[in-house]
Formats: C-alpha cells, sequence, structure tokens
C-alpha cells in the first residue's frame, strides 16, 4: 500500500510544486506514510487553499471526475475535487471545514512532519495531529482510525 501511494506522490508531485501554499497529505494515506498499516486505500487526501484546488482542476480538467460527488456534505464543506489517477484517485481539499456544534469551523493542521519519498518531501500531521483531526471529523470511521492511533502511541 505504502509504495503505491509512493508512487502516486511521485507522478503528482510536479503539479503540486506549483502550488501557492504547502499541501499535506491528510487521511488514510497519511496514517500509512507515518507507518501505520490500514488495510484499503481507496484515495490520496490533499488538504489545501481554496486557490490551490483551482489551480488543479485546470492543471488535472481531463481527469477530474464530474459525476462523483463527496459523502456527509452535511458534516463537510470545502472547494473539493476528486481526480481519476488510476488505481488511486486523489481528493483535494481547499479550506476545509467541518460542522461542529452548529457551526462551521475551518480544519488547522499545527504539527507536521516532512517525509522523503526519494526526492520529494511530503508533509503529514503527526501521529498525535492526525487523531486530534480524525476526532475532529468525528464520523464512526474517524473516531475508530483516531483509537487506532491512541493504542500505538500510547
Amino acid at each position: 500500500m505504502k509504495e503505491r501511494i509512493e508512487a502516486l506522490l511521485n507522478f503528482i508531485s510536479p503539479d503540486l510544486q506549483e502550488l501557492n501554499v504547502d499541501y499535506l497529505v491528510i487521511g488514510s494515506c497519511a496514517l500509512v506514510l507515518a507507518g501505520v498499516h490500514v488495510d484499503e486505500i481507496k484515495d490520496l487526501d490533499l488538504f489545501t487553499t481554496s486557490w490551490d484546488v483551482d489551480q488543479l482542476k485546470k492543471v488535472w480538467a481531463n481527469r477530474i471526475r464530474k459525476e462523483f460527488r463527496p459523502a456527509h456534505t452535511e458534516l463537510f464543506r470545502s472547494n473539493f475535487a476528486r481526480f481519476d489517477f488510476g488505481e488511486m484517485d486523489v481528493e483535494v481539499m481547499g479550506n476545509l471545514e467541518v460542522f461542529r456544534d452548529h457551526q462551521w469551523v475551518s480544519l488547522k493542521v499545527s504539527d507536521v512532519n516532512a517525509i522523503e519519498i526519494g526526492n520529494l518531501k511530503v508533509k503529514i500531521p503527526t501521529l498525535e495531529e492526525q487523531k486530534r483531526i480524525f476526532y475532529f471529523f468525528g464520523r464512526t470511521k474517524d473516531i475508530l482510525k483516531a483509537k487506532r492511533i491512541e493504542n500505538i502511541l500510547y
């Protein structure tokens, strides 16, 4: 699984290098890149700014999954797009917000690690930060991932 993620990141890295803001890999792929085993991954989640998502929509226009609609739009909103990269899709979220306590709250990621994949440096949240993000998202599958991190860390 890790090899597939790394190969995809290497393939798309020239386009990612053109973004204005550093992107972060989040979600299950970030777990795998941090050394946590995950059985199945369908997509690579990238968190960045809305402007950078618009740029990727232009660059990857021929790969966009126009018919795709994200689940849980009552919980999440962002400048969103999903792109077809063969074995694994790429989902990009610009200025991601989560509906918590009757209001929209922006996702903030404050603690990251840069990992090296060949000549590429990729930023992912630390495991502690990933745990916090999964709890922040609040879905059952996210809470299970957060608890998995807790089992590793503590």
